[in-house]
């Protein structure tokens, strides 16, 4: 078993044309974070789909996950400037509201809110989207949680506990198909309809129970 990358493996070394993403910014704003909010998603949401087809690969299941919560997590925060982007005229406005949310995603959409577009979102989708961003930003306010390893806090904060990748990746679905109703004005996503069954939360975590057989 191979614990290090072997001295052939090299990151620019890219044999698939597929794994190739060409980034280029046509300065329509909107548009360049939103398709980038897109493709964050869709490298996320394949994430999730290797994890739950090789259900008991457990590497992909405690390694494979984390990257996917990085990347749907990241395409929220592109969506919801994409959003900001679309309503605001000045670029200079564009410029002091990133710089002052920064990577606070619910901080990101207050200033939607406050901006006003017309109500794209139902009440409950509001304040469902509203929680969930608030408990997001509880966990992962500096949006490096899932991006590097985690900190002693972390791993003491929620030693015993294991995560629950299928809660945590519903709401994570969830919450981007309703940034993605904003930016299409309305229009929902099919394929993700809103369950308000869903309680707001970011991270889904249970107590480990030892068993002793014999």
């Amino acid at each position: 078993m191979l614990l290090w990358p072997s001295e052939d493996m090299d990151f620019w070394k890219i044999e698939s044309d597929e794994d190739i993403v060409t980034v280029k910014w046509s300065h329509n704003y909107f548009e360049d974070y939103k398709i980038l909010s897109y493709q964050f998603f869709e490298c996320g949401n394949r994430t999730f789909d290797e994890v739950i087809e090789d259900v008991n690969d457990n590497i992909k299941s405690d390694m494979w996950f984390l990257p996917g919560i990085f990347l749907i997590r990241q395409s929220i925060e592109l969506g919801l400037k994409a959003l900001l982007c679309r309503i605001y005229n000045k670029n200079k406005d564009i410029q002091n509201t990133f710089e002052e949310c920064c990577h606070d995603v619910s901080k990101l959409f207050q200033k939607y809110i406050v901006i006003g577009e017309e109500n794209y979102l139902t009440n409950k989708e509001r304040e469902w989207l509203i929680n969930y961003l608030l408990s997001l930003e509880d966990v992962d306010s500096k949006s490096d949680m899932f991006r590097f390893p985690f900190e002693d806090e972390f791993l003491s904060k929620y030693q015993g506990k294991f995560l629950d990748n299928v809660g945590v990746a519903n709401n994570l679905l969830q919450a981007f198909a309703l940034v993605k109703k904003c930016l299409k004005k309305g229009i929902p996503d099919d394929e993700n309809k809103f369950n308000e069954t869903l309680e707001p939360e970011f991270l889904f975590l249970h107590h480990m129970v030892l068993k002793i057989v014999g």
